[in-house]
């Protein structure tokens, strides 16, 4: 999870993530790339809350050219990422999250902040993860306000909000660190559809995931052609015990289309499913069979 230090019952948290961002195959501009440097960290409070933080600095990247084929939106969800990537610094998460467990296998979270690099809002959602079942279904909600990447370090927010929300369903595949997920509901740019995952976690602490999003509205596909379909590959890597990297620092790695603004959802700061794996049976079953080896 990252470096501890302990003090009045307090947790601190701090870990560095290399970013890189890439498209490979964009009709108008070619290759596409970002690189990307972050600190984050977090601190956790009684009675489930915890703050946030973190900043980014953007190393290298390519989105310029942007500018000289595609036409940017009036009111871009992610085209104009080439203006928050030509800024060096900035504020990446400013946030606050309140975690409680409901009921039994119900927990719900509430946030608000900065929650991403382009978005600030505030939102929520509930899980309801019964223990030594495979299904977990949920649900979500969040009204959003498009963060200035012109202002300094893109603390202004737009006054105009969007509002946000999936249904999601997540299936643990037996006997495997595999989760498939499906999400239905509203997109950030108002377009309606769902998106297909599967997402593998080894053992060493990395993870692959892909999704496939389909929505109402149209976009470029990496062809040039219009499509209804937004799609990608996730990849993080440990960095592990390197000398002066904090514990839980990760290479990020991404392929697929960038600077879109159809199918396309919220960074959100602590997903719950996520947050709630660690006392889920799979990986406390798992736990158990390593200490027995």
């Amino acid at each position: 999870m990252g470096t501890y230090l302990k003090k009045n019952n307090f947790t601190h948290a701090f870990k560095f993530i290399l970013e890189q961002k890439l498209s490979l195959s964009e009709s108008d501009t070619g290759t596409l790339y970002r690189t990307s440097a972050l600190l984050e960290a977090e601190k956790t409070w009684p009675f489930g809350i915890m703050n946030g933080a973190s900043a980014r600095a953007n190393l290298t990247n390519n989105l310029s050219r942007l500018n000289d084929y595609r036409f940017r939106a009036i009111n871009p969800i992610r085209s104009d990422e080439d203006l928050f990537a030509a800024r060096r610094f900035g504020i990446d998460r400013f946030y606050a999250t309140w975690m409680k467990t409901l009921g039994k296998d119900t927990h719900a979270a509430l946030t608000v902040g900065y929650l991403e690099e382009m978005y600030g809002g505030f939102g929520g959602e509930i899980l309801y993860r019964p223990f030594k079942k495979t299904l977990a279904i949920g649900a979500e909600g969040w009204q959003t306000y498009k963060r200035d990447p012109l202002s300094v370090l893109n603390k202004n927010l737009n006054p105009d909000y969007s509002r946000t929300g999936h249904l999601n369903l997540f299936y643990e595949i037996p006997n495997t660190n595999t989760t498939a997920y499906f999400k239905a509901g509203k997109y950030l740019r108002g377009d309606v559809g769902g998106s297909l995952g599967l997402k593998k976690l080894f053992t060493n602490g990395s993870s692959l995931e892909g999704f496939l999003t389909t929505t109402n509205q149209r976009g470029l596909d990496i062809l040039g052609k219009t499509t209804h379909l937004y799609g990608g590959i996730r990849f993080t890597l440990p960095l592990g015990n390197i000398p002066y990297i904090p514990d839980g620092s990760e290479i990020r790695f991404s392929t697929g289309p960038l600077a879109r603004d159809i199918g396309q959802t919220l960074d959100k700061p602590q997903p719950l499913y996520e947050a709630t794996e660690p006392i889920s049976y799979r990986q406390l079953n798992q736990s158990w069979n390593h200490l027995l080896e």
